[in-house]
């Protein structure tokens, strides 16, 4: 027991920055059982393709009001605790690893859903996030991006994934050959969150 609650200490003072320590207390124990319930009832989530589902968010043309896209963002409702904020489980997502998966039903989801609006003149696609997380693994990215490519027939353009600009920053030199992979498959790439990473 009290090597668990120097671990979640030590995890803590880690999130906050470097060269910090802190003092393990009630309140992060109760943050960090909170987290491994989160854990947990996301990976049964993940398992049962039920509790997760795909929002979308238009993408409007100032010129033309018109929706040309659509923003697919992951949403969690569970049976025993209501709709979970992406705030509280995104985050548990990337710390547990099961940011690929969650990442794997969005794209998948919103490549089938994106068939019915795929013969819309006006329609470019559909934008998917990925995380810092992932950024380390593009090779993931891009194998399940070319396998659901494959699989829905759809032209590879019609995907644009969005990165956060403050997460390319930090590992420019190690992202750029992923990038360059990502784009050579032909989906489109997209700076989110323009102007917080200083460029």
């Amino acid at each position: 027991e009290l090597l668990r609650d120097a671990d979640a200490a030590m995890y803590h003072a880690k999130r906050s920055g470097r060269g910090r320590f802190e003092l393990f207390d009630k309140q992060m124990r109760n943050r960090v059982l909170g987290r491994v319930r989160t854990e947990s009832a996301l990976r049964l989530a993940l398992d049962n393709h039920e509790e997760i589902y795909v929002h979308y968010q238009p993408i409007v043309s100032l010129g033309s009001g018109r929706i040309v896209g659509a923003e697919a963002l992951a949403r969690w409702r569970s049976p025993g605790r209501g709709p979970v904020s992406p705030a509280d489980f995104i985050p548990v997502a990337e710390d547990s690893g099961l940011i690929q998966q969650l990442c794997a039903e969005i794209v998948h989801r919103a490549a089938r859903d994106s068939a019915a609006w795929q013969p819309a003149p006006d329609f470019a696609g559909i934008a998917v996030n990925i995380s810092t997380r992932q950024l380390r693994q593009v090779d993931e990215i891009a194998t399940l991006l070319s396998r659901t490519i494959a699989q829905e027939g759809m032209p590879a353009d019609f995907i644009t994934l969005e990165i956060t600009e403050s997460a390319t920053i930090e590992r420019l030199d190690s992202a750029q050959p992923g990038l360059r992979s990502l784009k050579d498959l032909g989906v489109r790439l997209s700076l989110d969150d323009f102007g917080t990473g200083f460029s």
